[in-house]
């Protein structure tokens, strides 16, 4: 099982970069006599272990965890707990972890504790006439039209309400009634809301600025602020 503070189990709940995760295995010998029990857990994909945290002599060794006691007697119970901290880069990926226990002639896998992460969303440039191929990165010139993109997908593992923000770039102008989805301008900023994305679901936004005429050698800048639940994101 998976903990926030040893009582409250959060199995299924989204987690996030940095955060610290408690696991827990319970081993309770129901054989009729007593038991030499091994346990032995990997650490998950995308987290990384938080050293000497191993509970009753575990020890830690190419990314797993081994718990060795000798006797448990029947009708005992053996518990053993470890922390990991989610990797800062974690992007969407669910957190996966279960344990395998053996006692004498028993093979246990435990079930499979599971937790999504958030993904950050992502922004981009295109020009009006081809929204498939980026121009990220190209020169742009004074008069041209710009389409931005902001692309958010729920990983959370729930339904989120959604807001996202974007100023418009400076040296720009918003091309009036370009923004989708019900995007409103107001005072050089676009706001989207969404009260329900679907975990899974993308929700994609565009607008188009034009370049000004008198813009000379200034960079054209632009990223977006994404909120969804108690998640805040700045795009690229």
């Amino acid at each position: 099982q998976l903990f926030r503070d040893d009582r409250i189990s959060i199995d299924g709940n989204e987690v996030k970069a940095g955060q610290e995760l408690l696991y827990k295995v319970t081993y309770k010998n129901t054989t009729g006599k007593d038991q030499k029990v091994v346990i032995k857990d990997k650490i998950p994909e995308h987290t990384t272990y938080v050293e000497g945290s191993a509970s009753d002599g575990g020890v830690y060794k190419d990314g797993e965890i081994t718990w060795t006691k000798e006797k448990v007697a029947d009708g005992e119970t053996f518990e053993v707990t470890f922390k990991v901290k989610v990797d800062d880069n974690v992007n969407g990926e669910k957190i996966l972890n279960k344990a395998n226990v053996v006692d004498g002639s028993n093979k246990f896998d435990t079930n499979e504790t599971t937790n999504p992460t958030p993904t950050k969303p992502v922004k981009d440039v295109f020009s009006p006439s081809d929204d498939k191929v980026s121009i990220d990165g190209n020169e742009v010139k004074a008069g041209q039209e710009l389409l931005y993109k902001v692309t958010y997908k729920n990983t959370t593992g729930k339904d989120q309400k959604v807001v996202i923000k974007d100023k418009i770039p400076e040296h720009t102008t918003y091309v009036e009634g370009s923004a989708s989805d019900g995007g409103v301008y107001k005072d050089r900023e676009i706001t989207w809301t969404k009260d329900s994305v679907a975990d899974g679901e993308t929700f994609e936004v565009t607008f188009k600025v034009k370049v000004d005429d008198n813009v000379n050698g200034e960079k054209i800048l632009n990223k977006a602020n994404v909120v969804d639940g108690s998640n805040k994101f700045d795009t690229n």
